[in-house]
């Protein structure tokens, strides 16, 4: 794919980044996986970016992954295990550099009709920039906004 497709699908984030639209900037990245879009997710994932899953996701537990090579390591792990790997945006509380996104997930087990879903909260952190630099995964509401030192 083109560089200038890639930049293309990216201009929406950037701009929301630069407004601090965090409503508008997650509902991309939910866009971007949710079409497979690995090439326009990496183009926006900066070096220091980190993701912390909760220890009890299968799989997954307490693992940090890391920069580029992290989100193609998730990304990689996620394809591989399930099928039609969904997310779905239900909630957002942002304020300053912080936000708490509620996201439903939903998969299809390879080779059969079943479907799992679960739902997450996630602390998500922004740099000076707009850009999104660490998320933090809960499984609890409450507990991702004392994580994230967030009021409703």
């Amino acid at each position: 794919m083109s560089q200038e497709k890639v930049d293309e699908r990216v201009t929406p984030y950037l701009e929301a980044a630069s407004r601090r639209d965090v409503a508008a900037m997650l509902q991309w990245w939910r866009n971007a996986f949710n079409r497979r879009d690995l090439d326009a997710v990496l183009a926006v994932t900066p070096p220091e970016y980190e993701m912390h899953w909760r220890p009890e996701v299968p799989d997954f537990g307490g693992a940090v992954f890391r920069g580029p090579d992290g989100v193609r390591q998730v990304w990689r792990r996620l394809n591989a295990d399930w099928d039609d790997f969904r997310l779905e945006s239900f909630e957002l509380i942002a304020e300053g550099d912080l936000a708490v996104a509620g996201y439903r997930q939903s998969a299809r087990i390879p080779e059969s009709d079943l479907r799992v879903e679960a739902q997450h909260f996630a602390v998500i952190k922004l740099r000076a920039d707009g850009r999104i630099v660490e998320v933090h995964i809960h499984a609890d509401r409450r507990e991702a906004l004392e994580a994230a030192g967030l009021r409703e």
